[in-house]
């Protein structure tokens, strides 16, 4: 029987560009009858949400970088709107637990608190991303999100992270609650279908995600022709890509390929069409470059590495990404951006190509989902049944 309590969660994004958080939403409308979701209209709403999850969106429909180089009184105005709106949702429906993602809710709950007067919940926060150091020290308005950040971990009831290597950029001697990791683990059930991987003719390594530098595409693409086992690499990059300017680049560095065919350029697709997008893909490429403390503190805040787990590829991922936990997966394969290295690793792969896929998703089922993660926090939620 679930909870008969709300739940109010609170991002300033949408919900669909961080996976993780579906997967939360999800198995917390398991365990309470209502969740209440607020958020930034970045995008359409595509997701298939369970009955006892209900929306809040704020604003009009606009894309993440388009809102960021909206003019500065619109950005203004719109934080006041979503402002606004969390404090009148906290007044209807004085929610058991409150979640906030990431700085910005911090910062608007930090203004409004002093207007809740008797709206005690549990107050639990999750970060996604972290502020770059370099940010902080360039950016007047990231100094104040971090110094919001601070404040808050001296008040709230739990603090998540995805990567244990985050904790590095917290102060958490002010910390006056539990913590717990959450990995970006996929869920069972958006996963569920049980992948049948084979080895045809040719081998497709496939990337998905956000289309930038720092991912080894570029570098990939100039390695190409290449063969593994003489069979042929075709290159398969799935995802948006936010610059114009590094999108002529690549199609320019593709352009320059005798077979261009080899390198294929799909759009980004919904979250739960992603196995099928990823359906004729052998292995996946999850390189993280080391230009950010995003990327350094990476490990298992990376969903990608594990989606490719759940689907049953083998993953090619940087040496220099030296993850403890990356050790433990014989489906892991590091790599330098070499012609020598990458045919390398792709031959064992092909190789040993179907023991290997079946491990990474045997991984899956076993111990590498969210619903097993999240099971910690359950424990200790209130009411959660």
């Amino acid at each position: 029987m679930k909870k008969d309590g709300k739940i109010l969660v609170v991002l300033y994004s949408h919900p669909e560009l961080y996976p993780p958080t579906l997967n939360a939403v999800s198995s917390l409308a398991d365990h309470y009858e209502d969740v209440h979701v607020l958020y930034k209209q970045h995008k359409k709403d595509e997701w298939e949400w369970p009955e006892n999850v209900h929306l809040h969106p704020v604003g009009k429909e606009i894309a993440t970088r388009a809102f960021m180089n909206s003019p500065f009184w619109k950005r203004m105005m719109a934080h006041f709107a979503f402002a606004l709106r969390f404090l009148l949702l906290l007044w209807k429906l004085r929610p058991e637990i409150l979640l906030l993602y990431d700085p910005y809710p911090v910062l608007f709950y930090s203004l409004i608190r002093p207007f809740t007067a008797g709206i005690r919940p549990f107050l639990w926060y999750h970060n996604h991303d972290i502020i770059e150091p370099e940010d902080i020290r360039k950016n007047r308005m990231c100094r104040i999100l971090s110094a919001a950040e601070k404040a808050l971990l001296g008040r709230i009831d739990l603090f998540t992270l995805p990567a244990v290597e985050r904790k590095a950029y917290f102060d958490l001697s002010r910390l006056k609650s539990r913590y717990f990791t959450i990995p970006n683990f996929p869920s069972r059930k958006v996963f569920s279908r049980k992948p049948h991987r084979q080895v045809g003719g040719d081998i497709v390594v496939g990337f998905q995600g956000s289309i930038c530098s720092g991912r080894g595409l570029e570098e990939f693409i100039s390695l190409l022709p290449m063969e593994a086992k003489g069979k042929n690499i075709v290159f398969s990059i799935t995802g948006f890509c936010y610059s114009e300017s590094y999108w002529d680049s690549l199609n320019n560095r593709i352009g320059g390929l005798k077979d261009q065919g080899i390198v294929r350029l799909n759009a980004a697709v919904p979250y739960g069409k992603l196995a099928d997008a990823m359906d004729d893909v052998n292995i996946g490429w999850v390189y993280y470059g080391m230009d950010s403390s995003l990327d350094h503190s990476m490990g298992t805040a990376s969903n990608k590495f594990f989606e490719c787990c759940a689907m049953g590829l083998p993953v090619l991922y940087n040496s220099k990404n030296t993850f403890e936990i990356y050790s433990n997966f014989k489906w892991a394969i590091p790599v330098e951006l070499t012609m020598e290295s990458i045919s390398r690793s792709l031959a064992y792969l092909v190789e040993n190509y179907q023991a290997l896929s079946d491990s990474a998703y045997d991984q899956f089922t076993r111990e590498l989902n969210f619903e097993n993660a999240f099971l910690k926090v359950l424990k200790i939620l209130p009411g959660a049944n």
